[in-house]
């Protein structure tokens, strides 16, 4: 009795598989209209530029942007006040030396002034006094001979 209630059971499982097997496929199509749906409305949102993703991306890439937009202004900003600051300081560095230079040639020229009118002033003096009457010996005609080391 066991056999021929076998095919029936059997008969009866192959129908309850295959409307499992028919609902689960049912499903499945289902979960995958479902996700092209999802899909196909987070596209429209990402082609319309409101997908909440791409929005905070875009916030996160303008606040970084804007940072370092920020940062590279103060830094140009830095850069020339260094660089005026250095022009100021050559400037200054340059008249300095030149006013050392202007000085050190002051000094030089007034020394030399000096030098030319004391010189002037040597060839006056010596202009104005008369020269000294310098008597040169007369000249010995026959002179004696010199004493020996022994006569000495």
């Amino acid at each position: 009795m066991e056999l021929e209630l076998q095919p029936a059971h059997r008969a009866e499982a192959l129908d309850v598989l295959a409307t499992i097997e028919l609902k689960f496929a049912l499903l499945r199509e289902k979960v995958y209209v479902e996700k092209m749906e999802g899909l196909a409305w987070e596209e429209a949102l990402v082609s319309e530029g409101a997908h909440p993703e791409l929005i905070h991306l875009q916030a996160e890439l303008n606040k970084r942007r804007d940072k370092r937009l920020a940062l590279a202004c103060r830094k140009r900003v830095y850069e020339v006040v260094s660089a005026n600051k250095r022009r100021r300081t050559n400037e200054d560095a340059v008249w300095s030396w030149w006013k050392v230079a202007r000085d050190d040639l002051q000094t030089e020229m007034i020394a030399e002034t000096n030098r030319k009118r004391r010189k002037l002033e040597r060839e006056r003096r010596a202009i104005e006094r008369p020269q000294p009457l310098r008597r040169i010996p007369n000249v010995i005609p026959d002179p004696p001979p010199a004493p020996t080391i022994r006569q000495i």
